[in-house]
């Protein structure tokens, strides 16, 4: 699991264009795309690393964090 959290972290944080050097003082709350109630969400997962819940609340996480990705570069590619 704990991988898993790295994983969706790292990607959260591509998605918003932050480089990995900015990463430790960019604070989850100032990203503009995230899925809802991320913060809540996470540390959840964090707290409960063992739970089924957990495996599925991430799975959840990353699946939502991939449609907002594909949404910002479908909008990205339309205002060119």
């Amino acid at each position: 699991m704990q991988k898993g959290i790295e994983l969706f972290t790292n990607f959260l944080y591509f998605t918003n264009d932050i480089e990995e050097e900015e990463r430790n003082t960019t604070p989850i709350p100032q990203l503009k795309i995230k899925p809802v109630n991320l913060e809540e969400r996470l540390s959840f997962i964090k707290s409960r690393p063992n739970l089924y819940h957990s495996f599925r609340q991430l799975s959840e996480l990353m699946g939502e964090q991939e449609k907002l990705f594909a949404k910002k570069l479908v909008l990205k590619k339309s205002s060119k």
